[in-house]
């Protein structure tokens, strides 16, 4: 008998733990919804603030301020390509020359 109120007894406080458990969660669903609805409505301000600063028509404008008068866009003969290789193999060294070389950065000559 007493086996059975103690089997009993233990079942019903999981049963009861598992729906404080529960409760607690609900409670934390509408402060969480209402951080997500934050947290959207930044990131839409945000990419507007995006899409307003990368405006072509705002670049445009901004180009023909004076304080960016000395800024031209460069010319071919006046662009600088560096090349990078590969890094060495750990087990076979290979020359120099034997490398493939990538374009990875490019330079203004003044």
């Amino acid at each position: 008998m007493f086996l059975c109120l103690g089997i009993f007894s233990t079942c019903l406080y999981s049963y009861l733990d598992m729906q404080n458990v529960l409760t607690s969660l609900r409670i934390q669903i509408p402060e969480l919804a209402a951080q997500v609805h934050r947290i959207q409505e930044e990131n839409a301000h945000l990419h507007f603030e995006i899409e307003r600063r990368e405006n072509p028509a705002r670049l445009m404008e901004i180009a023909r301020q004076s304080e960016f008068a000395h800024l031209k866009y460069p010319n071919y003969d006046e662009v600088v390509t560096l090349h990078q290789s590969e890094p060495l193999p750990e087990k076979k060294q290979a020359k120099q020359s034997d490398l493939p070389l990538k374009s990875k950065l490019a330079f203004i000559r003044k």
